[in-house]
C-alpha cells in the first residue's frame, strides 16, 4: 500500500473519515492492476473489466475493508482519548501538587461534606431502605388494637388479647402465621444464678408458637422451642442472645441442652439466636432483650392477663394489605358475637411491619436528608469560589494556550479533571470519617431510634459516596470552566496583563458568596428552631425532678411465695437503704416514668358507664416513701403511709387529669373507686401530673396502688441521694445484700438517663442537624473572607491611588468591612425568606415553637452579620495597612 497523502493527514483535523479513505485505497489498487494489464497489451476497457474480475466481488470487498478500517480508527480514537484524559490527569496532579494549600483546603471540604452526607445515607438506608433482618419481609405486618379510644401511646390501648390472636387463627385464612410476643416484658425478671459466681438479673421476652417461624428467623445453633415447651408450666426452656451466649458462656457450643438455673428454677437452653437477629432494635428500640422463653396461651392466661400480646403475621404469597385488613375486620365482628366477654372496642389495624418500625422517624429523617443536601449544595458553591479565585490567578496561562489554538472544550476537560481528581480525593478520605460517624451511631446507646445497629458503611454507601464525589466534582467545576467563554481572549489577556478580574467574574463570586450565606442560614435557623424546641422540653414541667435519682431492679422471683414474707423482703429493704449515708428518700415502684407503661379502666362506684365510656388510666404500684423520692406534688388529701398494708382498706391516689375525669370540679379524696371489693377502693390523694409516655405529651390520667397491698415480685428501688452515682450504688447493693445476699440486682439507671432517652430522638437529629449547621457556618465564613481578601489583593493599586490622595484608613477599612455585611445581607435576604417557607414543613417536630420564631431568626442574623464582620476585619485592616508608595511602584 502506498503512503497516506499529505492532504488526507491535514483533514484528519477535522476528524476521520473510514469510507472515503477505503474508497480511495480501492481506486488505487484497481488503477494500478489496470496499468499493470495494459502493459501486458490489453486494451484499457478490457484491463479495466479484468482487473475488477481478479478483485473479485468488490462492494463485498469494500464492506469488509470498511469495517476493518472503521474498527480500527475508532480503537485508535479510543487510545488518543484515553492518553489525552492521563495527560490531563498527570498534568492537573503536578497542578494541585505545586499547591498544596489549595488542595489541602479543598480536600478537607469535600472530605467533610462527603463524609457526613455517607454518613446520613447509612441511616437512612439502614431505617428505611435496606429491608428488614428476617426472611421475605415484605409479607410481614403488624396488628395494633385499633379500636374506638385508643391511645396510640399506651402499650395496653393497642394491644390485644391472647384470646383474639387464637380467634384470628381459627377465622382467617389471609395469613401463613400469626404470633405474637409480651409487650410488657419489663415487667417480667429473670435472675441468673450459678454456683461459685454473682447472680445477675436478664432481660428476657415470652413470644407465642411460631413467633420466630413467623419472622423467618432459625437459631444459629440448637432449636427452637418445641410445643410441649408451649404448655403452661410445661418444661421451662429458654433462647440466648448471641451477645448472652458470648459473655456469660464464652461462646461454648457445650450449653445448647444444658440446664441453668433461671429464677431458681431449672431451665434447658434450646439455642442461640443468630448476631443479626437484632429484636430490641427493631421492635423494642432502647431497650435489651437478653432471652426468649415459651409464652403459654389459654383462656387462664387469656383472662388473668388481658390485653398483652404485640401481634405479628406473615401473610400468604399474593395476599393484599387491603385484603388482609378487610378479612380481619369481618373476622373482629364474629370474634365480638361469639364472644362478648372480651368487649366491644378492639379492632384490628393492618400496616406493614417496615411502617410499624420506621414510620415515625421517616419525617425526621427527610429533615436530614435536606439539610445534608444543602450542606452538600454550600460545599459546591465554596469549592466554586475557590476554584474560580484559582482560574482567575491562572487566566494568562489559559488565555495563551487558547492563543496558542487549544480549543476551550480542551481546556474546560482540563480544568474538570482538576476538580474530578479533587473529589476523588475527598472521596478517599471521607471514607475513614464515614466509618468512625457510623460505628459512633451504631453504638448509641438508650435511644429509642430504630434499627441504629445496623448503620454500616457498606457496598451501597461507597456507590453513594462515588457518586456524590463525582456529581460534586462536576458540580463546582462547572463555574470556573464555564468562566472562559465571558468575555474575548483580547480582554482576557489585557486583564491578565493588570492582574485584575473582568466585572462579570467579581459578581460571580460575590453571587456565590451570598448563595453560601443563604445556604447557611436556612440551615442555621432550621437547626436553632429544633435546639429552641429541645430546650423548651427539656424545660417542661414533667411532674417530678429526675436530679440526684438512681433506680434499680429487685425481683427475689419465687423465693418469698407468702405474701407476707415477700412485704417483710421489701421493708427490709426500704429501711436498710434508708439507714444508708446520703440517701434522702425511698420508695418502690412497679414502672418508671418513659420507662413502662400499662393502663387500667376504672370509674367512680355507683356510676354506669356505656360500651368504650369506661374512664381509664396509667397505674402505678408504688410504696411509701415514692412520691417523696420522686419529689410527684401533692395536691390535696395525703400520701401512703406505712399503715397502708395487706389486709387494711384499699386505697388509691389519682392525678389531677384522672380526678377531673371522674368527678369533675369535685373533690376526689375520700370518694370510692370501683375497683377491688365491693365496697370499692377509697381516694386518699390527689397528685401533680406526671408525664409517663414522652416529654412532648401532656399527662393522661393515671392513678397509684399500693404496691404491698398487691402481691408484687419485682420492683424498682427508687433512691433521692446526695452521694455520686457510684458511691449510691454500691450503698444500695451492700443493703440489699444485707438482706438477701443471693439477690441478683438490675442495672443502675439514673432518672436523667431515662429522661434523656426519651428526648433521644430529638437529640439525635438535632445532633446532626447542628453539626451540618456548624459546618456551614464555618464554609459561609471563609467565603466570606476568601472574596474580601481577594478583593483587597487585586485592588491593592486602587486602594494606594485613593490614599494617596487623602482617603483615612477607617474610611478604607470600613468600605471593606461594608462590603462583606452587604454580601451578608444579601445572602440573609434569600436565605430568611426560604427558611420562612421551608421551615414550616418539619413544623410538627418543634415543641412550643413556632416556625416563624422571632427569636431564633433574630439570633441567626445578629451571627451571621457577627461573623461576617469577624471574617472582613482581616481583610479590611490589610487595605487600611496599604501603603501607597509601595502600591504605585508595584504598577
Amino acid at each position: 500500500m502506498r503512503d497516506e497523502p499529505m492532504w488526507r493527514r491535514y483533514l484528519r483535523f477535522f476528524g476521520a473519515n473510514p469510507t472515503a479513505d477505503v474508497d480511495d485505497e480501492l481506486r488505487f489498487h484497481l488503477e494500478e492492476k489496470t496499468s499493470e494489464l495494459m502493459q501486458q497489451g490489453l486494451p484499457r476497457d478490457a484491463a479495466r473489466a479484468e482487473a475488477v474480475r481478479q478483485f473479485g466481488d468488490l462492494k463485498e470487498f469494500r464492506r469488509m475493508c470498511r469495517q476493518q478500517r472503521t474498527q480500527r480508527e475508532h480503537r485508535m480514537d479510543r487510545r488518543e482519548y484515553f492518553a489525552g484524559w492521563m495527560q490531563d490527569l498527570r498534568y492537573a496532579a503536578r497542578r494541585l501538587r505545586s499547591d498544596v494549600g489549595f488542595t489541602a483546603v479543598a480536600v478537607l471540604i469535600l472530605a467533610l461534606g462527603i463524609a457526613a452526607s455517607t454518613t446520613v445515607f447509612t441511616i437512612v438506608h439502614a431505617l428505611v431502605i435496606r429491608p428488614l433482618p428476617f426472611h421475605e419481609p415484605d409479607r410481614l405486618v403488624w396488628i395494633a388494637n385499633a379500636g374506638k379510644g385508643r391511645d396510640a401511646s399506651d402499650p395496653s390501648s393497642i394491644t390485644s388479647r391472647i384470646g383474639t390472636l387464637m380467634s384470628w387463627r381459627e377465622t382467617t385464612t389471609s395469613f401463613e402465621k400469626l404470633a405474637g410476643y409480651n409487650a410488657f416484658f419489663g415487667y417480667f425478671t429473670y435472675n441468673f444464678s450459678r454456683s461459685g459466681g454473682t447472680p445477675e438479673r436478664l432481660n428476657g421476652m415470652g413470644v407465642t408458637d411460631s413467633f420466630f417461624e413467623t419472622l423467618g428467623v432459625q437459631p444459629v445453633l440448637g432449636r427452637l422451642f418445641t410445643t410441649e415447651e408451649y404448655v403452661a408450666n410445661g418444661r421451662k426452656a429458654v433462647l440466648l442472645s448471641d451477645g448472652l451466649w458470648r459473655r456469660l458462656f464464652a461462646a461454648n457450643p457445650a450449653v445448647i441442652g444444658a440446664t441453668v438455673s433461671i429464677n431458681d428454677a431449672p431451665v434447658v437452653v434450646a439455642g442461640v439466636m443468630p448476631a443479626s437477629f437484632d429484636f430490641a432494635s427493631t421492635f423494642t428500640p432502647g431497650s435489651k432483650v437478653d432471652m426468649w422463653e415459651p409464652f403459654p396461651m389459654n383462656d387462664t392466661i387469656d383472662r388473668n392477663y388481658g390485653n398483652i400480646l404485640a401481634i405479628v403475621g406473615r401473610l400468604k404469597p399474593g395476599v393484599s394489605l387491603s385484603a388482609a385488613q378487610a378479612e380481619i375486620d369481618q373476622a373482629t365482628k364474629t370474634i365480638k358475637q361469639l364472644h362478648p366477654d372480651r368487649g366491644s372496642t378492639y379492632q384490628g389495624s393492618l400496616s406493614t411491619l417496615r411502617e410499624h418500625v420506621s414510620g415515625e422517624v421517616k419525617r425526621p429523617l427527610a429533615v436530614m436528608s435536606a439539610a445534608v443536601g444543602l450542606l452538600l449544595l454550600l460545599m459546591c458553591v465554596n469549592l466554586a469560589n475557590l476554584m474560580l479565585a484559582r482560574t482567575m490567578s491562572r487566566q494568562r496561562e489559559m488565555s495563551v494556550r487558547v492563543a496558542l489554538g487549544a480549543g476551550r472544550l480542551r481546556v474546560v476537560r482540563q480544568l474538570l479533571t482538576e476538580s474530578l481528581l479533587l473529589s476523588a480525593a475527598g472521596v478517599l478520605l471521607s471514607l475513614p470519617l464515614a466509618v468512625g460517624a457510623t460505628a459512633m451511631v451504631a453504638r448509641l446507646q438508650g435511644t429509642r431510634v430504630p434499627l441504629l445497629s445496623q448503620v454500616e458503611v457498606n457496598l451501597w454507601a461507597l456507590l453513594f459516596s462515588a457518586v456524590v464525589g463525582v456529581f460534586s466534582g462536576i458540580l463546582f467545576g462547572l463555574a470556573p470552566a464555564l468562566s472562559l467563554f465571558n468575555g474575548s481572549l483580547f480582554e482576557t489577556l489585557k486583564q491578565a496583563g493588570r492582574g485584575t478580574d473582568g466585572n462579570n467574574r467579581q459578581w460571580t463570586r460575590k453571587g456565590l458568596v451570598a448563595t453560601e450565606v443563604a445556604l447557611a442560614s436556612v440551615l442555621l435557623i432550621g437547626a436553632g428552631l429544633l435546639m429552641r424546641s429541645f430546650v423548651k422540653l427539656m424545660e417542661a414541667d414533667r411532674g417530678f425532678q429526675s436530679e440526684h435519682v438512681l433506680a434499680v431492679r429487685v425481683d427475689p422471683g419465687g423465693r418469698y411465695p407468702a405474701p407476707e414474707k415477700l412485704d417483710a423482703f421489701f421493708l427490709s429493704v426500704r429501711e436498710k437503704i434508708a439507714a444508708a449515708p446520703g440517701i434522702e428518700a425511698i420508695g418502690l415502684t412497679d414502672a418508671l416514668p418513659f420507662d413502662r407503661d400499662r393502663s387500667w379502666n376504672l370509674g367512680a362506684l355507683g356510676k354506669s358507664y356505656g360500651p368504650g365510656e369506661m374512664p381509664g388510666g396509667f397505674v402505678r404500684m408504688v410504696s411509701p416513701g415514692y412520691f417523696e423520692a420522686m419529689r410527684i406534688p401533692l395536691i390535696a388529701g395525703r400520701r401512703f403511709n406505712g399503715g397502708d398494708i395487706r389486709g387494711r382498706e384499699p386505697v388509691i391516689i389519682l392525678n389531677q387529669s384522672l380526678a377531673r375525669t371522674l368527678f369533675g370540679k369535685g373533690d376526689a379524696v375520700g370518694q370510692m373507686i370501683a375497683m377491688g371489693p365491693p365496697t370499692g377502693t377509697r381516694v386518699v390523694g390527689v397528685v401533680k401530673d406526671v408525664r409517663h409516655t414522652s416529654l412532648e405529651e401532656e399527662a393522661g390520667g393515671e392513678f397509684y396502688l399500693v404496691a404491698n397491698q398487691r402481691s408484687l415480685t419485682s420492683l424498682d428501688v427508687v433512691v433521692r441521694t446526695s452521694l455520686p452515682p457510684a458511691a449510691a450504688s454500691a450503698a444500695i447493693r451492700q443493703a440489699v445484700w444485707t438482706v438477701d445476699s443471693t439477690q441478683p440486682l438490675g442495672e443502675f439507671r439514673l432518672m436523667d438517663d431515662l429522661v434523656a432517652r426519651a428526648a433521644s430522638p430529638r437529640r439525635f437529629l438535632l445532633l446532626l442537624l447542628g453539626a451540618f449547621a456548624g459546618l456551614a457556618l464555618i464554609l459561609a465564613s471563609l467565603g466570606i473572607y476568601g472574596v474580601i481578601s481577594y478583593g483587597v489583593s487585586q485592588r491593592g493599586i486602587e486602594i494606594g491611588i485613593r490614599m494617596a490622595l487623602g482617603a483615612q484608613p477607617a474610611h478604607v477599612q470600613w468600605n471593606v468591612l461594608r462590603e462583606a455585611l452587604s454580601l451578608t445581607a444579601g445572602g440573609l435576604l434569600v436565605g430568611v425568606s426560604a427558611a420562612l417557607i421551608l421551615t414550616r414543613l418539619f413544623a410538627a417536630l418543634l415543641y412550643e415553637v413556632k416556625p416563624a420564631d422571632a427569636a431564633t431568626y433574630g439570633g441567626i442574623i445578629g451571627l451571621l452579620l457577627a461573623v461576617s464582620a469577624l471574617a472582613g476585619y482581616l481583610p479590611s485592616r490589610r487595605a487600611a495597612r496599604i501603603d501607597p508608595v509601595v502600591a504605585l511602584r508595584a504598577d
